[in-house]
């Protein structure tokens, strides 16, 4: 170059990324590098939560302006919210954002490939659904979460797939990657840091990691579906009286529950909690007898007398996942004062 600067290749290893070019001042054996260096956990984690308050503000807004239509729509609207947040994640962590949320922006780290360049939205938008996947199927409530088969699958990427996200954002000190970064090769680098040469690769020990928690996932639920299906246990009662349950119409779901729980005195009590999701909102009226109908089928089960308590409660609610409301109507009674109240 007619400068007197020259061109040198960096990071010829097999385990490094691509070569990186750097340039040497003139008259100087100090190189240019341009690659920002990885951004912390913390930072990293403090951009997250300005973000998920951003979205929880915009889900508030939205909610509050047809929340009669959110009501109805109840546990699918989760949909609609979490599409707002993969566009938002999506759209802004890639070129079109300069790989910057607001809150990555704010604390000056981006997303970037291993060269250090804004991915595209292709790239981007995968990356996101990584981690935005799990999520989403955490203690998603809709009426298809009841079949064992489709519950199964969700808890092996809640826990295995979603598990390994955490996991390695965590643990992996040298890259500071999440699952969804190594699977798409990308980074959070901290724009205000030193440059620095190149960006190093994750260690295998991180992909071992990701292994393990999708084999405990597997693990789980084989261990509960054995469980499960024995006769006589606890649990087949309640997954029996949660099936019937979730059968009825009215309810977008049905939650049941076997609760020990200790007093200030230290005595052990044992409760069963029922919880059903009602499609809309229901008047008073209806409320006490959507109370008192599953109350008879909880008191219906083989061996109910063996509970100090019943706890049944009728929510009307909507999550958007970045926003929910609720509102719930219930009691907690004896097993003979339920009979009582419902005549049976």
């Amino acid at each position: 170059m007619e400068d007197g600067s020259t061109v040198q290749l960096s990071g010829d290893s097999r385990d490094e990324p691509p070569a990186v070019l750097t340039e040497l001042a003139p008259e100087s054996d100090e190189p240019l590098f341009t690659i920002s260096p990885i951004s912390g956990f913390w930072r990293r984690f403090a951009a997250f939560i300005l973000d998920g308050l951003l979205l929880g503000v915009v889900g508030q807004a939205l909610g509050w302006s047809l929340s009669s239509f959110w009501f109805e729509v109840g546990p699918y609207g989760r949909i609609v919210g979490q599409m707002i947040a993969l566009l938002y994640f999506g759209l802004m962590d890639s070129r079109i954002g300069n790989g910057q949320t607001l809150g990555k922006r704010l604390l000056k780290v981006a997303v970037r490939d291993s060269s250090g360049t804004p991915i595209g939205v292709g790239r981007s938008m995968l990356r996101t659904l990584i981690w935005l996947v799990p999520t989403t199927l955490n203690g998603w409530a809709v009426p298809i979460m009841a079949n064992m088969v489709v519950a199964s699958i969700a808890t092996v990427i809640l826990f295995g797939v979603g598990g390994a996200v955490l996991v390695t954002m965590i643990f992996n000190q040298r890259t500071r990657q999440g699952l969804h970064d190594m699977l798409t090769h990308t980074y959070v680098l901290r724009l205000s840091g030193e440059p620095v040469e190149s960006l190093p690769s994750p260690a295998k020990l991180q992909w071992i990691l990701t292994g393990i928690m999708i084999a405990l996932a597997l693990a789980v639920v084989g261990v509960g579906g054995i469980y499960a299906s024995r006769s006589g246990t606890p649990l087949q009662s309640i997954i029996a009286l949660q099936q019937t349950l979730q059968e009825d119409e009215r309810f977008f779901s049905v939650s049941v529950f076997d609760q020990t729980f200790s007093d200030s005195d230290g005595e052990t009590s044992r409760a069963l909690r029922v919880e059903g999701w009602y499609k809309g909102m229901p008047s008073d009226a209806e409320r006490e007898t959507l109370v008192n109908e599953l109350a008879r089928e909880a008191l219906a089960i083989e061996g109910v007398e063996e509970f100090d308590l019943i706890r049944v409660d009728v929510k009307s609610a909507y999550d958007l996942g970045i926003a929910t409301a609720y509102l719930t109507y219930g009691d907690g009674q004896t097993v003979d004062e339920w009979r009582k109240r419902t005549g049976q």
